[in-house]
């Protein structure tokens, strides 16, 4: 559903999505092709 039609929009255009639920991420990175970058306060 929601992943999936990101994944879709990401195919033509830029996505910058914030997480902080590690399984979220790991959706985006199977569907999407994303990339994952890690921050620290």
């Amino acid at each position: 559903m929601v992943p999936e039609a990101i994944g879709s929009f990401a195919e033509n255009h830029q996505v910058i999505f914030f997480t902080c639920h590690p399984e979220h991420a790991g959706e985006l990175q199977n569907l999407a092709g994303a990339k994952s970058f890690h921050m620290t306060a």
